[in-house]
């Protein structure tokens, strides 16, 4: 079910990206983007975000932008 209207995370919130249907347990990929956006309801629990917010904002400065534009996207 979609939320009637979107929620904004600031970090940290962990999003956490499945490769396939594995369990929490077993996600590796884990990322804290600056702001997430989520609509979908159902991707959200305890731990944060299963799954792709419907919008991140990553917030470049001099200091992290070889890493935001490198090792994040």
């Amino acid at each position: 079910m979609i939320f009637k209207t979107c929620k904004i995370f600031p970090a940290p919130f962990d999003v956490r990206l499945p490769k396939g249907n594995e369990s929490d347990e077993n996600i590796n990929t884990v990322v804290q983007p600056d702001i997430s956006i989520v609509c979908d309801k159902s991707k959200l629990d305890g731990k944060g975000c299963k799954g792709s917010p419907d919008l991140i904002i990553e917030i470049l400065s001099p200091s992290t932008a070889k890493h935001d534009l490198k090792i994040k996207l």
